[in-house]
């Protein structure tokens, strides 16, 4: 008997999950009041810049408060707890000493159902970020991916479309595909496992050691998340961006520089 009640329990719990998936899911971030996550962070950017090679290493780990729960809008703050950041170039491997200092600091944003950051403004203790936000503001406005804020079912898209982001002087258009694949059970958790594949056209004109050059590149990202529906938020995140790009001295003679970029990115619910 005992055996057979645990084989109905099984299938109960499969059944259950089979549901989940076939009635649909709905995607969307919610949070409440004083609620929090910590999350451990990889990531690893390999440029190539005309043959010139860079890579840049960071392991953070941060923890993600609610501090006022709404309807369509989130404010909320990220506390750094750990950040070590290095680079490696032309043999010589460096070690980034302000890293060290963002340790303890902390930064409140609003954010969406959808996943849109705005307002980010550092915390009262963070007092360099004039000389930091350019680490931290990329790491935040990146890290929701974009839900549709509605339900889909098992084998299900949804789209972003013609996202428009400029930075540093460079314009970017991204589009991006997100496929509900499966629901998979990751840290006593029921998650829907999501696919997404993204362009991205990039074109401006940027400063950097070099001087003022044009860019004309193109970007593909393809990643994977887990999303535990039950709580709004994504418990894990792994995938990759390759950028391929033309960078040219602006009012200077010489040959475009042929720039290849890999930006491989972890995260996990800790």
């Amino acid at each position: 008997m005992r055996k057979l009640t645990i084989i109905l329990a099984v299938l109960g719990l499969f059944a259950a999950a089979v549901a989940i998936a076939a009635d649909g899911v709905t995607f969307a971030y919610k949070f409440e009041a004083g609620s929090s996550q910590r999350y451990r962070v990889h990531m690893n950017i390999e440029t190539d810049f005309g043959g010139a090679l860079m890579s840049q290493l960071a392991d953070m780990e941060v923890t993600l408060k609610c501090v006022t729960p709404g309807e369509a809008v989130n404010a909320m703050e990220m506390v750094i707890d750990k950040a070590e950041m290095s680079r490696a170039m032309f043999g010589n491997n460096e070690v980034n000493p302000e890293a060290a200092q963002l340790v303890g600091k902390s930064v409140v944003f609003n954010v969406d159902v959808h996943g849109k950051v705005t307002d980010i403004k550092p915390g009262i203790n963070f007092s360099n970020w004039d000389t930091q936000r350019s680490m931290i503001e990329p790491i935040i406005e990146n890290w929701f991916v974009y839900l549709p804020g509605s339900s889909v079912a098992a084998g299900g898209e949804w789209k972003k479309e013609n996202d428009k982001d400029k930075e540093s002087g460079m314009e970017m258009t991204t589009n991006s595909v997100f496929k509900f694949k499966s629901m998979k059970k990751e840290k006593e958790r029921d998650c829907a496992v999501i696919e997404s594949a993204t362009t991205t056209d990039m074109g401006g004109t940027v400063t950097n050691p070099m001087g003022q050059m044009t860019v004309d590149g193109e970007g593909k990202g393809k990643y994977e998340f887990l999303f535990d529906p039950a709580s709004g938020v994504v418990v894990r995140m792994k995938g990759q961006t390759d950028v391929e790009m033309e960078m040219t001295p602006v009012g200077k003679a010489g040959d475009p520089v042929q720039t290849v970029i890999g930006i491989k990115i972890e995260r996990e619910l800790l």
